[in-house]
């Protein structure tokens, strides 16, 4: 497995995205109901994950592809 380090930069962005996500789970448990505020705090939280972990789809790849590390994507996009 390779190993990384995250600057504290983006440990702070994983905190507040934690939080936003950790707020858009209570909210949907206490109301049933999802705010279309909390769809934009997962799309967040999404961007956050994969920038700063380092996923990656195909160069080929729809929208909706499997995202694996980067690092395995034989056709990287911007390639």
């Amino acid at each position: 497995m390779k190993q990384f380090n995250i600057k504290h930069e983006d440990r702070i962005k994983l905190l507040e995205a934690y939080n936003d996500l950790n707020s858009v789970l209570t909210n949907i448990q206490e109301c049933n109901d999802l705010w279309l505020s909390d769809v934009g705090k997962l799309q967040s939280l999404d961007y956050k994950l994969r920038s700063i972990l380092q996923f990656d789809t195909e160069a080929n790849s729809h929208y909706y592809a499997t995202y694996k590390l980067k690092e395995d994507c034989k056709n990287k996009k911007g390639a």
